[in-house]
């Protein structure tokens, strides 16, 4: 199948997705909130999300540079955002934060990497956003910088 064929039907996919995603939603009013809505925010949200996104990536650049630009010779840059967000778009449509076995095998297999590899590669950098994650709640607690709501609790 040439590069071509792919792309025509990844975009026909891609369109009728988007078609079935938004078949039950109220147009007028989906209008009405985007223009209620302060760009502001929006501009924020945005941001929060690339950000965040990024950050994974780059963790998981970090823990596979070495092994995959060895292994491959491929941009790793790029394998690991493609990968991480395939996994986001699987991880919306299936339970249990499945789409980290996408990413896994996404990756590993663009990159020439291990199953082994690559999952040990997500296993640390799941533990590191738990170890982040106490951090920060470790924190608030020493802050005493609580909310109401949680003090009282």
């Amino acid at each position: 199948m040439t590069k071509r064929v792919q792309f025509v039907l990844g975009l026909l996919a891609a369109v009728a997705a988007f078609v079935w995603a938004f078949r039950g939603v109220d147009l007028p009013a989906l209008v009405r909130a985007l223009r209620a809505a302060q760009p502001g925010w929006l501009v924020l949200a945005v941001l929060s999300v690339s950000l965040s996104l990024m950050a994974v990536v780059a963790r998981w650049w970090c823990l596979l540079d070495r092994p995959a630009a060895r292994l491959s010779g491929r941009p790793t840059w790029l394998v690991l955002v493609s990968s991480t967000l395939a996994a986001q778009m699987a991880n919306i449509v299936m339970p249990f934060r499945l789409g980290d076995g996408v990413r896994l095998v996404a990756a590993g297999h663009t990159l020439g990497l291990g199953p082994a590899r690559a999952a040990s590669s997500a296993v640390l950098e799941r533990v590191g956003d738990v170890v982040a994650l106490g951090g920060v709640c470790a924190g608030v607690m020493a802050s005493n910088a609580t909310p109401v709501w949680a003090r009282a609790a």
